[in-house]
């Protein structure tokens, strides 16, 4: 295939232009250069696959993803990393300088870390809500290995409040993290892209759009619930990558963080199809609402009496291991059928929403995690 490269005048050095060919894809062009389709896309501010014969792309630098953690800056990333600020600006495409903790950032491949003491003071590490092991090993210099070794782990499930031992970064036997590969999707990453407001939209209907929560769309705009939007103003909106996890069995289901992947695979709008995994009754949900977990509503009032039949035939507090079917992906999660509080649905013969929890989501009583949903959910993940 011939390519037409030319260096972009402020993009030297780290990036180059393509004018695509017939036959081509982006799929064709990321393996010809190197890079992932989604780092494609991201360089280009793409929001599908297509593309046009004499489209000029921006083919960005082998990269990898890293997590933006607390008291990181431009300034000091360029630093840690050998690299510059504009060419972090440039590869990430960004507007500002300011970064967000838990934003995917691309640092260029060859760039060499330079290995700094742990972050935390002490060598204990308490879990939080949205911690995974890879996060923590990130944040505390050591690896995923180190820390399921001299905690004992069998597999990467913690819980939030757990005490994990961080192992001494300093020891022959632990090695510092190593730095991600540009094809590795195994954690999930952020896009961020800028929205047009238009006639009739509110933050509300584009963080819908968009399958973030409200919160997220207001932190990232620095915006509170009162600020009003006009036609034609540019806002920042965030596009969630969560990469497929295997699972234990074909009976199983993708063990999901519900803060940092779940709640993105299954955004508030979603319909997924239930599958109880005692009985194998399947119904339709809605998720509605819901910031600590899913708030659901059956679809229908045949979906209703369905969920009712599986619970004994009375609606129940009591949690049952399912799988739920999003988006052609099965994930592992903990649901019980007491319809309660806000009701969106209002021809389902069901007065309110039933609960679906995953991985670390919470109890909106008390913001804590509820240990019966958690065990359904290892459950429902073939987690023993």
């Amino acid at each position: 295939m011939l390519a037409t490269l030319l260096l972009s005048s402020t993009q030297a050095a780290y990036a180059q232009n393509y004018t695509v060919q017939r036959g081509d894809s982006l799929f064709l062009i990321s393996q010809q250069y190197g890079i992932t389709v989604d780092q494609l896309k991201t360089a280009n501010r793409l929001t599908s696959d297509e593309i046009w014969i004499g489209h000029t792309l921006t083919i960005p630098p082998k990269s990898f993803t890293y997590t933006v953690q607390a008291g990181d800056t431009l300034f000091l990333l360029a630093q840690r990393y050998k690299t510059t600020i504009e060419q972090l600006t440039t590869l990430n495409q960004l507007n500002s300088s300011n970064l967000l903790i838990g934003q995917k950032i691309q640092i260029p491949e060859g760039s060499t870390p330079i290995v700094t003491a742990p972050t935390l003071d002490s060598s204990t590490y308490l879990v939080k809500p949205g911690d995974m092991l890879w996060k923590i090993a990130q944040s505390t210099n050591t690896t995923v290995e180190a820390i399921k070794q001299v905690n004992k782990l069998s597999n990467d499930y913690i819980e939030v409040g757990q005490t994990l031992k961080i192992p001494d970064p300093g020891s022959q036997a632990v090695q510092p993290t190593p730095l991600p590969s540009p094809v590795d999707k195994q954690v999930p990453w952020v896009e961020y892209q800028t929205h047009t407001v238009q006639s009739g939209e509110t933050g509300w209907t584009i963080s819908l759009k968009y399958g973030i929560p409200f919160s997220e769309f207001l932190q990232l705009n620095n915006m509170t619930e009162k600020s009003m939007l006009s036609i034609g103003q540019k806002v920042k909106v965030a596009i969630h990558h969560v990469p497929v996890k295997p699972v234990s069995s074909p009976q199983s289901g993708e063990l999901l963080d519900w803060s940092t992947e779940a709640q993105y695979v299954f955004p508030i709008g979603a319909t997924a199809r239930v599958v109880d995994i005692a009985t194998g009754q399947t119904w339709n949900i809605k998720r509605t609402i819901g910031a600590f977990h899913a708030d659901c509503e059956p679809l229908t009032s045949r979906d209703a009496e369905i969920m009712k039949a599986v619970w004994g035939g009375n609606y129940s507090w009591s949690v049952r291991p399912v799988l739920l079917e999003v988006n052609g992906r099965r994930l592992a999660a903990s649901m019980s059928s007491m319809p309660h509080d806000i009701q969106y649905i209002t021809d389902n013969n069901f007065a309110g929403h039933a609960d679906v929890h995953f991985l670390n989501s919470l109890r909106h009583k008390d913001a804590q995690v509820d240990p019966r949903h958690q065990e359904a959910v290892r459950l429902a993940a073939g987690i023993k």
